[in-house]
């Protein structure tokens, strides 16, 4: 499913993210904190210089200087009040949809010259469709870092490449993880503060890791799920949605997703709720039930406490690959999440992503909440209510 116009961005002959988009922008509007348009060609060159200056680390004088970024075309950090998105790539890609830039770390000369005409495009840019960059797998974090404070909403694919930490994350989301995937999607949501993030997820196999093949149904899931839990705003599918095998289960999955549409932008984290116990069975070998470590993490959102919980048998790179052991039937994870919610704060019930309703244990200040999966991940959602509101 391809959104009109949206391959309008490409020249002939270019492969997707050569190019710069120049989408037919409307008259400047005020209100964006950014330059004034036009300017004229002397204080163009003048910021450019700056730029050229800054980026490359030196003075004017030639003398090592402290890399920094001029607060020339940043943006203030807009409320999320789009819904959680679940589109096509092409549909993000698409002018129409903000699309500014794609690729600005390669695509459009060196650094100082990207960013001048990031600046250009932003400054004559009109609200309220997010401007948007697509920053690629060149140099992600660092391009992070620099333009995304000039833009609203940023596309990109986080599981192009571990993380470079060796250490736990030892702050949400996902406290006490060493998953190299997992510590990476929280250094991309860090060096984007404040901004919308997209995570394109490959369907039809990333050309440049995990081998090349198609990801299963199960490792989507775990994609998608670790990018909701790490504060990501929407999702971009890349592939052609029609030739993929599950392409039936994909939908209803995004369909369960976007049940909270309105909730999952504008959440935070929630510290009170930990994973009491957690095992997995192996039904084909015919094992006992062994203790595991299931990635977690929680956050709130305005009706609901919601905790993203993740299969530990799935998605572990390794050299540059996806080894992820496969059974025939995908053995089911119990665990048990265990709630302390802060005083003024009444969990009422809850249910899985796929609206089966979880039971709820009441322990003393404790509340208990068992469940069951064998897919790649699910999502709980716990109804909150105040006692104010009684």
């Amino acid at each position: 499913m391809n959104h009109p116009g949206s391959t309008s961005f490409r020249k002939p002959g270019t492969r997707r993210g050569q190019s710069a988009v120049h989408p037919v922008l409307p008259p400047p509007v005020g209100s964006i904190r950014s330059l004034p348009v036009p300017l004229p060609r002397s204080l163009r060159l003048l910021i450019a210089a700056i730029l050229l200056f800054t980026l490359s680390g030196r003075s004017a004088s030639g003398q090592p200087t402290t890399p920094t970024i001029p607060l020339v075309g940043y943006r203030a950090p807009r409320p999320f009040t789009l819904p959680f998105l679940i589109r096509p790539e092409a549909w993000f890609s698409s002018p129409e949809q903000g699309m500014l830039m794609l690729c600005p770390a390669h695509a459009h000369g060196p650094k100082a010259e990207a960013t001048a005409e990031l600046i250009r495009l932003v400054a004559q840019y009109r609200p309220p469709i997010p401007a948007t960059i697509w920053v690629c797998r060149e140099n992600q974090l660092e391009t992070l870092r620099e333009l995304a404070p000039m833009v609203d909403r940023v596309c990109i694919n986080p599981f192009v490449h571990d993380s470079n930490r060796r250490a736990a994350i030892g702050e949400p989301p996902w406290t006490g993880t060493s998953h190299a995937l997992l510590m990476q999607l929280q250094d991309i949501r860090l060096a984007a503060p404040d901004r919308q993030l997209i995570a394109c997820i490959e369907l039809n196999g990333e050309e440049y890791r995990f081998g090349g093949r198609q990801p299963t149904f199960e490792e989507v899931q775990w994609f998608a799920l670790a990018a909701i839990g790490s504060g990501f705003q929407g999702i971009a599918w890349r592939g052609d949605l029609a030739s993929i095998p599950y392409r039936d289960r994909l939908g209803i999955f995004a369909g369960n997703i976007l049940r909270y549409a309105d909730e999952l932008p504008r959440t935070q984290p929630a510290d009170w709720v930990t994973v009491a116990s957690a095992t997995s069975t192996d039904k084909v070998a015919g094992k006992q039930p062994a203790d595991v470590s299931v990635p977690c993490t929680a956050f709130l959102a305005k009706d609901h406490l919601f905790v993203v919980v993740l299969h530990p048998q799935y998605v572990h790179p390794r050299a540059h690959r996806l080894e992820i052991p496969l059974p025939v039937e995908p053995s089911p994870c119990d665990f048990e999440v265990e709630l302390h919610p802060p005083p003024g704060v009444v969990v009422v019930a809850a249910e899985r992503l796929d609206g089966a309703t979880v039971p709820l244990r009441h322990e003393d200040s404790r509340i208990l909440a068992s469940c069951q999966f064998s897919d790649g991940g699910t999502l709980l959602a716990f109804g909150l209510k105040s006692t104010a509101q009684e």
